[in-house]
């Protein structure tokens, strides 16, 4: 029982340090430029085999030190698995973006299907396009739909006890409003889990819009899984 004890605080402590040090690369790689911090909190709930509840808040702040939020959404919805490999998901979010001298409030409806396959024992790629129906009120911007397209690449990599799932992505975006592909977002980090049920996400992402300067983001949440 003992060396059981040792053994999960030694795999514990080994995870506050690798959180630890990724968080300071991130932060090093983005200490010299336009930054900002985004934070993304998940809940997933198994209702039955092959439908599961899902939740998400997310805060985004033009600093590093999560001290200047200029946006705040909450997200439901639904996806079922239509095989072990693919899924549909319906999602609602309510944005509300803090402009100069109000408050832009979106309401989103989102299609998404996925798709995922292994290229290895510990290697998988998969692939998301969603669909959303982005409504603004009060006419403060345009109605319209946005494509996305991501394709990812994840891994596991294991040192003794621990186990990092580093990963890799890009995502296009398009929309009804310039009829072409005007954004790109590229994504490289890491998924920490902290137990059977939860995990520690931290990841860089570039941000390129067509006609604006580059955002540099770092991105970190937490994810639950029941």
């Amino acid at each position: 029982m003992q060396i059981r004890n040792e053994s999960l605080l030694k795999t514990n402590i080994k995870r506050i340090l690798c959180l630890i040090l990724s968080f300071l690369a991130a932060s090093g790689l983005l200490a010299y430029s336009d930054d900002q911090s985004w934070l993304n909190n998940s809940l997933h709930i198994t209702l039955k085999p092959k439908l599961t509840l899902i939740f998400t808040h997310e805060f985004r702040n033009e600093e590093l030190t999560f001290m200047s939020p200029y946006l705040a959404n909450i997200q439901g919805g639904f996806e079922y698995s239509l095989s072990e490999n693919t899924h549909i998901t319906l999602l609602y979010k309510r944005q509300n973006t803090k402009k100069t001298d109000y408050i832009l409030n979106e309401n989103r409806y989102t299609l998404e299907a996925g798709w995922k396959r292994g290229l290895g024992p510990k290697v998988n790629f998969d692939l998301r396009f969603r669909t959303e129906g982005r409504v603004y009120e009060d006419g403060r911007a345009n109605n319209h739909f946005r494509l996305r397209l991501r394709l990812r690449f994840t891994a596991k990599v294991e040192f003794g006890n621990l186990s990092i799932r580093p990963f890799i992505a890009i995502e296009p975006f398009g929309d009804t409003l310039t009829n072409s592909v005007n954004q790109n977002r590229f994504y490289i980090g890491a998924s920490f889990p902290l137990g059977q049920h939860s995990a520690f996400v931290l990841n860089y992402i570039r941000q390129d819009i067509k006609n604006k300067e580059t955002i540099h983001i770092l991105n970190s949440g937490f994810q639950l899984k029941f």
